[in-house]
């Protein structure tokens, strides 16, 4: 198994960060509201943030995302990059 660990620098040097920069609990928590799933330190950018400016900017609907982007690196080969879909179902 290939052993990563979370690198917030890949995130806080990509140029969204200024503009959708956040934690990746924080966004966890607008489909799970109470709940604190992350470690507060793992820095995101919050994907749905930005593409509410994008689509208020070209006035269009807004287009799905992968709700969130982490940073992390192979502890062997480096940074890489990993995207994070939150699901969720609400069950009556």
């Amino acid at each position: 198994m290939q052993q990563v660990t979370v690198n917030n620098k890949l995130i806080e040097n990509h140029r969204l960060y200024r503009e959708c920069g956040s934690t990746l609990n924080d966004v966890s928590k607008r489909d799970y509201r109470g709940k604190n799933y992350f470690n507060n330190t793992i820095k995101c950018l919050d994907t749905d943030r930005y593409e509410n400016k994008l689509a208020a900017n070209e006035k269009r609907d807004k287009r799905p995302t992968v709700d969130a982007v982490i940073g992390i690196s192979d502890i062997k080969k480096g940074m890489i990059s990993q995207y994070i879909r939150l699901t969720h179902s609400t069950t009556p």
